[in-house]
């Protein structure tokens, strides 16, 4: 896992060479969809991604009435890995 306010290190599928994040545009509060690079000049892979929030694992001291997650199954005592 990544430190607050540094880039998060992504792999090209391909090269596996680095593969920088070179724009983004959120789609909504929990989704961002990521347009990626490889710095590999010889392998030139572009690919799109995305960036979701997909459960809750400690509640906002100034929660947003519009957004909804699920707790996450760790935080449920269910199981699951937290990541």
């Amino acid at each position: 896992m990544s430190k607050p306010g540094r880039t998060i290190s992504n792999k090209c599928p391909h090269c596996g060479e680095s593969l920088w994040i070179r724009s983004s545009e959120q789609v909504d509060p929990l989704l961002k969809r990521l347009y990626g690079q490889c710095t590999n000049l010889h392998c030139g892979f572009t690919a799109q991604g995305f960036l979701t929030w997909d459960a809750e694992l400690s509640p906002s001291a100034m929660p947003n009435p519009e957004i909804h997650l699920p707790k996450s199954l760790a935080k449920q005592g269910k199981g699951g890995a937290c990541v």
